[in-house]
Order: C-alpha cells, then structure tokens, then sequence
C-alpha cells in the first residue's frame, strides 16, 4: 500500500519520494540524520530540486520529513512546522 501511494503521488507530481526506515537514529536530532542520507542518496540532484524523503527510526520512534530547496520554495516553512 505504501509503494503504491508513493508511486500515484510521483505520478501527480515531478518530485521523487523515498522513505528510509533504520532501526536507531544515529544521530541526536533525526532532521540531521535524515538530511545526511538525503545527500547520501544524491536526492539533491533532482532537476526541479523537489524530492522529499521520510526517515523513521523504527526503536527510537523517531521521524523526520526533509524535503530539498524546490519543495521549501513551493510551501514554506509554515508547511514544515505545521506537519
């Protein structure tokens, strides 16, 4: 169900969409962690600059959404604070 959301969604838009899913956040803050595999997975090389990947750490119970510059200039930081 999961892949096939974010399949409809990339479909609808231009943007690319991944989830990561680790069992401890290696870092304090998971936005740091997840902003450090967003460079790893090169998710910043998209050409509209609008990927936006979701981290869980499934033993921490932590969670972040990081999205690139494109998405940031679409919505806002309102958007960010608010989800």
């Amino acid at each position: 169900a999961i892949v096939a959301a974010i399949k409809e969604a990339e479909h609808r838009t231009s943007g690319e969409i991944r989830i990561y899913v680790e069992g401890r956040c290696y870092l304090v803050n998971p936005v740091h962690r997840a902003m450090e595999i967003f460079a790893e997975l090169r998710m910043d090389k998209t050409a509209e600059r609008n990927a936006v990947l979701l981290y869980i750490a499934m033993k921490d119970r932590q969670l972040a959404i990081y999205g690139d510059a494109g998405i940031h200039d679409k919505v806002g930081t309102a958007f960010w604070n608010d989800q």
